[in-house]
This record gives structure tokens, sequence and C-alpha cells, in this order.
């Protein structure tokens, strides 16, 4: 159809998208397709999956069911490694719904054995497809398109056959049979739950297909023409594993289901994190440097996996190396020719680079080359020829010599246009913050990296990503037989593998890699001995002696610190600088000259607190708020800390009801949008969200999500600042808050250090508590100090029996009282609890089940099909039998919240939104896809998640939204976290032949009265700012309350913590369903610091890190490192709960006592305690149980211990004293009033119970 050759392209390899699938792609549909969660974030297989119909075909042949019931994985290419060859028809897209493409029939596409078949999307979506033809010179006319009917023109793909088949021509004529590698890959699979996309195998290109054009109605005026975009490629990867391989990956989740240590995501081949657009739009072309790092991820997770499987996977490793090997050849020294001519000012410099790489003989120098076509361009054809202007030449010929340098430099990289525009052309560098000269890049080229990882490429037109640090390395680091004949010229070459620029600069990337871990700063062996097994090529052997020599070198980026034993560590420039911004602005303002307040707090709390029982606890928990009134009045920096019920907030409004306070102006701020309203309702007074505040003076990138502190206008607007949730701040974040402030009086942090730590760098709040906490504050009846406040008293539950509470305690870095442990026996004996229930389940595919029933159960509803009844808990309005959800329904998205730790496997948040969705709302699904012919319309099912009218959603970005209605009083801004309900559009009946509803309308329940529109590129496959929400993950609900909630938590897992469960079981108002995988008291595995996110994070805000390193003895498991400040650890071993405990075990230890710690203890009944320790004396026959008492002073605690000694008498318990008990001799001891223990006591209790 044709009429112009097709541009033949450069040899280049294929990206090929494949969903996952558990029985290894051969043919054969899933094995346990319930299970099977990841392959829905591919939105063909959402949409079409049917359950049922995949349970019963599960496991079968497609041979062997007929083709109406393949599943629709099927068309993704998830049968790429099938050994025989079958055939299926393809229908055009609008065959059925458009009458001028009623002619085009259901077409046969044959698929070989062991093949995929690639379609390039991209290259046919017109927003990118006329750029393409242009840059390649591709016979391709917008002018051929159809524009009729007038729908087609806005579909946003090339319609017209000829065009499409130029375009599948030219983008197939890079992949070379026997030379060009194909990638396997999937966007989400069951070993990680993150959502990086991993490579599933690769293999060698044997054969690429020819377009196929669909068949015609001959009978049929009609003259659209169309192609399937599909095109076969047949690959190498056979069984045998000889040419090309398929990763491991069901082998290692199969040993994981038998050895819980195995950590699935530690095999995981990413796909390379500098080239993630070369794997996208299902398929695309992968450059040598794409290549180059995708086949080292690959040999880096065999490699791991050869060290838990039977069978080594050699093969496959000596195949990468081959490939590696060719790949450098078709590399070559200057992959980036053409975004360098481009950068010089060249319109087409990659099709200039095209030309001139034909002309080259291998491994010949292309600049030679590219000079003489410059001073004589005659000898070309005309379409190079006109790229090389009269005034290119005078600008070539008088270039300077270190420009010309860093031409050719930039040339070594294998970079977009827009990248190499962005370091060659100085003012385009400048105007990007990259602060660097070419002096400086020719004399150390990874400044490239170091300077674009944080630059503003918004404006770029091609790509808005850095670039990396393997693109700078692979061009400066080439094998021999490229680097001998091509060397680097001083000053940009390299001394060799251990240069010291190089390794500043991996040095720099494992700090940041880190800083995502929660790390501020590493200690400098971690550092070497990651170096030392990067997969990169040539490696880079580092060790404390190089580092000994090289630490200059390392400046102003690296900084070198130290831990508490004196060994040395590394860390990042500005962890340094917001480290002693805020270490400066705490110490001071704490030691700073305190406000004389007059105030009668108890009298203003009045006001704010609702009337309760006259009960000493309720005394004492007014009087506790007063005293820590006094004392965040009195300080210009303090903390306000409790659990969930203390009244922190109710304290905060009333502080800021004073008028003294209230008339020097107060800034409330919160970290997320809903934990900004509920503070801005109780103390009234609008409160921001952090980013919302930071980013109108550039402290907040929106784009980037970073923060950071500038020279820019500061506020100045408060005398009081508030910040709420203080546990989700980042170093960055709170760093940026106290840069952007001037004027400020009083600072105060507010929250629960026993929550989740921030995603991102460090823990400040929990570590500046831990700097502010007394010595013995423990023992003190209030826990008031300088610049300190707690709350202990949890007043909202005076007097109730709240199992939820009990249990969350438990998960908390608090002191438990005594009596705390009976909620163990409460929950596990099946009675029934007002606040808590709790099922267990063994499989995902019985939770899916089980989920269901429980939702009925717990909502109130009919059954499993009552569609109104859950409609009504979102806040549906039934009228004439139809459910509408207008303005007010977004208040009720708190009403209900089904939580998970996971987000992509089966029992994730993904996953049961589609369970839940699909169970009760497919009605709603089918309406949205137009299914009903008359009456009312609704906007169509949105992404990938299929959002729909009257669905739960939650916006998952801090980001400015101007669609909003009423404009009056509206925030115009939506943060990470906020969930609404959808209310729009609807279309009714009346109007619903004039008007198309195309908008995504939602009312978050953080901003009620207000509907946010989103449109159908907010919400796309990769980059949605909506999903679903009747699950979300554990971390999203941080900061958020729901009246009932169900939380789903699975057997062991590297995702869960300690935090993780207390911030789980502290979002409910009312009533938590716990449906928990295994028995529930293995949930107490997860009790002890030693299952603590916080403590496991290594910083130094105030003092240097004190690091115990717990290595794996099976070394299954990377080391485990906690922060000794912050948990207490026994001389044996053990993490306790108490440096008192700590005094006891150690002295047991010492004598040779062995002692169990929080054993169960069970009761006649059936009821059980957990005593601090129990020792059983096997030559006397007696057990011992030790409960030692920390905060006796408390009238809660006092109350607990003398209920739980009642219950130890009731039980055959007796006291040491009384001559012990019929079962069980019972030692108490106590803390001191000041908060000490009486280790001349311990010591004669061991004495008198080895006598």
């Amino acid at each position: 159809m044709t009429s112009l050759p097709t541009p033949k392209l450069s040899i280049q390899h294929l990206s090929v998208r494949v969903p996952w699938h558990d029985n290894g792609w051969t043919g054969g549909l899933c094995t346990k397709p319930l299970n099977n969660s990841a392959c829905l974030i591919l939105k063909r297989i959402r949409e079409e999956r049917e359950d049922v119909l995949e349970s019963q075909n599960s496991g079968k042949n497609i041979c062997d069911i007929p083709p109406e019931e393949w599943p629709p994985c099927v068309p993704e290419r998830s049968m790429f490694m099938a050994p025989f060859e079958y055939t299926r028809m393809v229908s055009h897209p609008y065959s059925k719904s458009s009458s001028t493409h009623k002619h085009i029939l259901p077409t046969p596409y044959r698929h070989p054995p062991y093949s995929a078949a690639a379609v390039p999307f991209r290259w046919m979506r017109r927003e990118f497809a006329w750029d393409i033809a242009k840059l390649h010179e591709i016979d391709v006319s917008q002018e051929r398109e159809p524009t009729e009917p007038g729908w087609l023109e806005k579909s946003g793909w090339v319609q017209a056959g000829e065009n499409q088949k130029a375009l599948l021509d030219c983008f197939f004529s890079a992949i070379e049979p026997l030379k060009s590698l194909c990638f396997f890959y999937a966007k989400q699979t069951p070993l990680l739950d993150e959502g990086d996309w991993v490579l599933v195998g690769a293999g060698r290109v044997k054969s690429v297909g020819q377009p196929t054009e669909y068949n015609y109605d001959t009978k049929s005026s009609k003259n659209i023409r169309s192609f399937l975009w599909d095109v076969s490629i047949e690959h190498s990867i056979r069984p045998d594993l000889k040419d090309g391989f398929i990763l491991p990956y069901h082998e290692i989740l199969k040993i994981a289901e038998t050895d819980s240590s195995i950590d699935t995501s530690n095999f995981v081949a990413l796909i390379p994190e500098d080239r993630r657009s070369e794997f996208a739009y299902a398929s695309e072309h992968v450059t040598h440097d794409g290549a180059i790092a995708a086949l080292l991820s690959c040999k880096e997770s065999l490699e791991r996996a050869n060290e838990i499987l039977d069978k080594p996977l050699t093969g496959p490793l000596h195949w990468i190396d081959e490939r590696l090997s060719e790949l450098w050849k078709y590399r070559g020294a200057y992959p980036g020719i053409g975004a360098a001519l481009s950068a010089f000012g060249i319109n087409h410099g990659v099709m200039v680079a095209h030309h001139i790489s034909s002309t080259l003989k291998e491994n010949e120098d292309p600049w030679l080359v590219i000079d003489e076509i410059f001073k004589d361009p005659r000898n070309l054809s005309k379409n190079i020829a006109k790229e090389i202007t009269p005034t290119l030449q005078s600008k070539w010929k008088n270039i300077k010599s270190e420009r010309l340098a860093l031409l050719k430099l930039l040339s070594r990289f294998e970079i977009t246009n827009s990248q190499a525009k962005r370091f060659f052309v100085q003012e385009e560098r400048g105007e990007r913050g990259i602060c660097c000269s070419d002096v400086d890049i020719l004399s150390n080229p990874y400044f490239i990296y170091e300077s674009d990882r944080f630059a503003d490429t918004r404006n770029d037109s091609e790509s808005s990503d850095p670039i990396s640090l393997w693109t700078v390395d692979r061009g400066l680091c080439p094998p021999p037989i490229i680097l001998n004949k091509h060397p680097i010229p001083d000053p940009s070459a390299l001394e060799g593998p251990l240069d010291p620029r190089r390794v500043r600069s991996l040095t720099i990337f494992e700090l940041e890699k880190n800083v995502m871990e929660g790390h501020t700063l590493l200690p400098r062996n971690h550092v070497i001995m990651s170096l030392r097994n990067l997969p990169i090529e040539p490696q880079c052997p580092v060790d404390g002696d190089l580092f000994d020599i090289i630490g200059d070198a390392l400046l102003p980026e690296v900084i070198r610190e130290r831990m508490a034993d004196g060994t040395a560590s590394l860390q990042l420039r500005r962890y340094k600088n917001t480290g002693e911004l805020i270490r400066h602005e705490v110490l001071k303002r704490v030691k700073g000259k305190r406000f004389d307040i007059t105030a009668d707090w108890a009298k203003i709390l009045e006001k704010s607190l609702e009337s309760s029982s006259d009960t000493l606890e309720e005394e004492q928990a007014r009087e506790e708020k007063s005293q820590a009134l006094a004392e965040i009045a009195a300080s210009r920096f303090s903390v306000l800390i409790g659990p969930a019920g203390t009244g922190k907030t109710t304290v905060l409004a009333s502080l800021c009801s004073h008028p003294s306070i209230s008339s020097g102006g107060i800034l409330l701020l919160a970290p997320t949008g809903k934990a900004r309203v509920r503070l801005g309702q109780k103390c009234g007074i609008q409160a921001k969200t952090i980013a919302q505040f930071l980013a109108p003076t550039g402290r907040y990138n929106g784009i980037t999500g970073q923060y950071v502190m500038n020279e820019e206008k500061r506020f100045e607007g408060a005398k009081t600042v508030i910040i709420d949730e203080s546990s989700m701040l980042t170093e960055e974040m709170l760093a940026s808050v106290f840069n952007g402030l001037k004027g400020v009086e009083r600072f105060i942090l507010c929250g629960d250090p026993s929550q989740l730590p921030p995603i991102g760098a460090g823990r400040p709040f929990v570590d500046i508590v831990s700097q502010l906490t007394p010595e013995g504050i423990e023992g003190k009846k209030y826990r008031i100090g300088q610049g300190y406040a707690e709350l202990t008293i949890q007043r909202r539950q005076i007097g109730e029996n709240l199992g939820d509470i009990q249990l969350a305690k438990w998960f908390s870095s608090r002191l438990l009282a005594p009596g705390e442990d009976d909620i163990w026996s409460k929950i596990t004996s099946g009675k029934s609890l007002d606040r808590i229930r709790c099922i267990q389940w063994d499989k995902p595919e019985e939770l899916q089940s089980l989920l269901i029933q429980i939702l009925v159960e717990e909502m109130k509803l009919s059954g499993p099909d009552d569609r109104n009844g859950f409609e009504q808990r979102n806040g549906g309005s039934e009228f004439n039998g139809n459910m509408y959800f207008r303005r007010g329904a977004g208040i009720h998205a708190e009403d209900w919240q089904i939580l998970t730790p996971f987000r992509n496997v089966a029992i994730g948040s993904r996953g049961i939104n589609r369970l839940v969705q699909k169970g009760f709302r497919q009605q709603v699904i089918d309406w949205a896809r137009g299914h009903r012919k008359y009456g009312a319309k609704i906007t169509k099912p949105m992404g990938i998640d299929e959002i729909v009218y009257g669905d739960k959603v939650i916006n998952i970005s801090n980001h400015p939204r101007k669609f909003v209605y009423p404009k009056e009083g509206a925030l115009n801004y939506v943060a990470n976290g906020e969930i609404g309900i959808v209310i729009g559009e609807y279309i009714p009946a009346r109007n619903a032949k004039e008007e198309k509803p195309w908008r995504t309308k939602v009312e978050f329940s953080s901003q009620p009265g207000y509907d946010y529109s989103y449109s159908e590129r907010d919400i796309g496959e990769d980059d949605a700012l909506l999903e679903l929400a009747y699950a979300i993950t554990i971390h999203k609900a941080q900061g958020s309350e729901f009246d009932l909630t169900f939380l789903v938590i699975p057997g062991e897992s590297q995702l869960m913590s300690r935090e993780l469960l207390y911030t789980a079981l502290t979002r409910q108002r009312k009533r938590i369903i716990i449906l928990h995988q295994g028995p529930l008291q293995d949930l107490r595995n997860y009790t002890s610091a030693e299952s603590s996110a916080t403590a496991s994070r290594i910083t130094n805000l105030f003092v240097p890190p004190n690091i115990l390193e717990e290595r794996d003895p099976q070394g299954k498991k990377p080391s485990r490192y906690y922060e000794q400040r912050l948990i207490h650890r026994t001389a044996r071993g053990i993490m306790v709960r108490s440096k008192s405990e700590v005094i006891i075990d150690d002295a047991l230890f010492a004598a040779g006592v062995k002692a169990e710690y929080e054993n169960e203890f069970l009761g006649g009944d059936g009821t059980l305690r957990l005593p601090d320790f129990t020792i059983q004396d096997d030559a006397s026959g007696t057990m011992y149980l030790w409960e030692h008492l920390g905060m006796l002073g408390d009238p809660g605690y006092k109350r607990r211990w003398e209920e739980t000694f009642d219950w130890y008498k009731n039980h055959g318990v007796k006291t040491l004293e009384d001559g012990g008990g019929e079962r069980a001799t019972l030692i108490i001891t106590s803390d001191t009033p000041q908060g000490a223990i009486d280790a001349q006591a311990i010591q004669k209790i061991i004495k008198e119970i080895l006598a």
C-alpha cells in the first residue's frame, strides 16, 4: 500500500509486555486464577476476566477448550512460551459500533510456537506518531486519516491503514533476527508489592512477521482499510534454556511457600530504572544501553536464585555474557551522536547520525566523518545535506575546543535529544538549576548524574527523566575493545574502575537508594560492601583503605560522619544541612526564653471537654491536659504526644482559643488532607497540608514530590505553628517548614510516635521526642518536661470495654499496664466484643469469599446481591427505585474501610477493590460501558480500576486542582490520601441524547460540598490520580479515621512491622474486624521492638547512631539494624519493653537462671496472662512468675494491676512472700517513684530463687 520505501532504522532490541501467569506462559490457563491479581494491572484482563469460567478451566491447555472460553490474557501474550501453534480470531474494535467499519470482518491471526504478538502502541498514538514519522521520514500523512465519523478523528489513534502499515514497517525494521534481543516484562508480579516493572525473560529474535491486514466484506462500499497492530515475533527461548531464559520466579515462589525467611523481592530483575520508557506501551524499542542494563539485572537475579535453587542455572549466565559482548560491539563508543548533533542545532540529528553510522566500518571514529560533513555536505543526499546549513557550518568551524569536547563527551552516552540539550546548551542548563560549567563536566563527567538527579525537567519535550548514573558509567567504562580504539581524552578519562570520581557517584547512588529505606546516613562498611556487590561492569572493588585516601574527593556531596562507636559513616550533604537546621531550631528554642502566659487552663479545657464521670481517672486526665497546655504554651518548641483518644487535638484547640495566642496568628499544618481537615475543624482555623503550604515558594515540587530549602520569601503571618500527625514528617519536610517560616514564637509538633515512620528519610518526630524525653519520665504521675508533654489517659475510653484499644497497645512502643494481656484471651476465646471481631483465614481464595460474607454481616446488608444496601452505605440515596449520588455523599467515605498491608498481591488493595466492585457494582459498570440503550447516562469506566459513578476513590498525589464546583470558598487543592465518592457525571434521561458524560466528579470527605472533576487523561493506565478505595493500604490510611474498619492481616511477611499493625489498629472510631491468616496469637511476634520499622532506621539528628546489627544466621535475609536508644535489648539478646526489664533479665542471665519472656500462663478457665518472666526450676518443681510494675502512680495502671493480682490468686498463684501457690510463685518488683529500680532487691530475689 505504501508508495515510498520504508526507512531502515539502526538495529535495536524489543521489549514485550506480558501478564503474570502462574503456569509459566506455556499454553495453559492459570492453575489458581483467583489468586492471580497481578494480571489485573492490564485493563483488558481486568475488564474481561470471568472469574467463574477461568476457575472452571483452571490449568487446562487452551487447545482443550473452545476459543470463546479463552481468557482475555491470551491476546495479551500470556502464551508466549507455548510450544504449539494456535490461531485466534481478531475483530476490529469499531466493527460493531461504527457503521463505517462494519465491512471489516473478524480476521484469523496465527501465533507460531514460541512467539509473541508485539504491539508498538506508542507509535500508533497520534500524539506521538506524527513526530515519529517526521523524525524518521516515514511515508505517513495526516491527510490520509479518515474524518468521518467525527469521533474517529478524536480517538487518539492512527486510523488510516496506509499510515498504520508504514509505521509498523518502520518500527520493526530496527529488529534484526538473530541479532536483536527480545525482553519480556510484567508490570506486576506476586514477587513484590511495589509497582516496579519486572523482567521475566530474554532471548534472541528468530523472525519478525509482517503486519496483517484485516479481512473485508467485498460487497461493502466502505473504503476504510485497517491493519492489526500485532506483529508476530518468534523468539529463541526454550525449556532447555540454551538460547535465552525465563527467570525462575515460579520456583522461588514455591520455595517461599514453605520457607518464610525467603524474601521473594530479592530475586526480582527490575527493568532498568533509567530505561523505563523503553519498556512501555506494550512493545517498544530497547537501546543497546537498555539491553545491557536489562541483561545485567537478569544476571544479578540469576546469581541470587542460584543460592537457593537445587540446580544452578549456569547456562543462562553464560548466555548473558555472550550477549553482553555482542551488545557492546553494536553499541560502539558513541551511541549518543544523534542526540549530540541535535543539541548542537541540527533539526534531525538522529537521521544524520543514522546516515553516518551506515557509512562507518566496525569501531570507526564517527567524528572524523562528521567533521568532513560540516566542511562539505555536498556529497550527501539532499535530505541529509539540507540539515547542514551554512550557519551551522560556521558554528562548527568556530566552536571552542571545550565546547567540542563536551559535545563529543555527550555522544558517548545513550541519551535523548532533550537530555543532551540540557547539558550542552548552557542557557538550558542554567534554566534547570544545573550549576556546573563545561569545564566542571569535562573534569568530572559524573557531574551529569549528580547534578541532573533533581533538575527541573518538566519543560523537556521528549523525556522528563534525569540522566542516570548507569548511563554515564557505561559511557565512561566501556569494555577494552571499545576503549582501546576510542580512548576518552583527559581530563574526562578515568584512571580505572576505582577512580575517585566514579566511587563518589556510586556512593551517592547507594546513599540515595537507602533514603527510601528511611536512612539519612550509612555505616561506611555497609556502603563499601554494597558497592562491591553492585551488578556493574567493570566492578568497583572498593575497601576501607581506599576510602581513607579519597575522603576529600567525596566532598561536597558526601560528608564523612561517625557512628557512636567511632567507626566511619557517610551522609549526603542535604541531610547534613537538614539535620543542622532541625537541630538548631529544636535545641535553641527549647532552651530559649519561655513565655509567661496567664491562663486558667483547666477552665479553658472545660469548654472543649464533654461532661464525664467524676472519677479519679477522669480528674487525672483533665489535670494532665492542663499541665500539657501550660507547657506547650510556655515553650518556644514542644512536642505533644500520646495515643489516640488522649485528647491531643482538644489540647490544641484550647491553646488556639487563648486570646494572647490567637492574636499573634496561628498556622495549622498536617501531612495529609484528612488530618488537615480534622485539625482545622477541631481548632476552628483553616489548616493546610505541608505540601500545599510550601508549594507557592518552591519548597515543594509537585512533580518530583521533593521538599527543598531555598532563599525564597518566608511566611511571617503566624506566631504559633502547629503540625499534627508529625510521625509522618521526613527530615526534608520538617526542615523545609522551618526554612519557610519567619518570626515564629511557638512551634508545636503533635502526634503519636508509635505510628508508622514517614515514607522517606529519617524519623525526626521520634528522634525529637527521644531527645526531649526527661529521664525517668515513666515513673512520674504527669509526664511533663521542658518542651515535652505526654498524654497517657485515653479519656474517651474510660470505663468502656474497648478491646481494640487494648490490643493496639501491644503494638505501641509504650509500657504495658498489668492485665493488658487478657485481651489475647478475649479475642481467641470466640467471645463477642462490642468493638472487635477476629476471623481466621488460611488461603487467599478462602479470604475472597469470606470477605464478602463479612461485609454483608457487618454492614447489615440483606445478602451479597444487596446492591442498593451497599450503595447506601457509600452515601447513595434511593428515589423511585434508582440510586443517586449527590453532593453530600462524600462524607460517607469515612463510614467504613478495608485496610491491608499490601497493594498488588492477591490480598492487596487492588485485588480486594476488584472483588468488592465486581461483587456489588457490576451492574453500574455495565451501565457505564453503555450497555443501557435508553435512560440516564453516566461517565464511562475510568482507568484500569474502571472507576464509575458511586465508587469510593482515593486521590494519590498532592496537586492543585482548578476544576472544582462551586468556585467560591473552594480550596482548589487535593492532597495525597483524600478519600471521596464519585458523584458524577450523571446525565438524566431527558438530556441523554444531547449531552455526553465525559468527566469523573468526586466529592472528598475532607472537602464536603465541593466536587472536583477529573478527565480521562487524569486517570490514565500508569499515572492515575484516582484509584478505587474500598480497600487501601495501611500507609494510605495514616492520618484518617473510619467508623468501621476491616483489617486484612497476612501470615509472616517482610512488609509487616509493629508500627504498621499499631497504625492499622487505631484507625477505627467504633469497631474493627480483623481477618487474620493463621492463628491470631501469631500476631504477638510483631509486638516486640525486633519488628520495629522505626528503630531500624539509621539517623543522626541529635546524636551519632548507636546501631545494633543483627545478621540472619542462614544468610537468606539482609541484616537488620536497630538504634539501641530506641530499643531495650538484654545481654542474652532478647528485646524487652523497659530498662527495668533489661536489668532484671541481665541479672538472671548473669546468675545462670534461664527465664522465658512473656510466656503464656493459662488459667483454668482458658484465660491467660503473659508474665514478664517465667522461671521453671526443674530441681524443686517450682514455677516462678515475675511481674515488674513500672507506673503504679497511674490510677489506671494500679487498677489494672489489682485486677491481674486477683486473677493470679484465683488461678493458684501466690506471692513469694506468701510461700507461693499450688501452680506457681509470683515475684513482684516495682520501680521507685523516680522511675528507678532497686538492683540490690533484684539480686536478693535471685539468690532466694537459687537457694
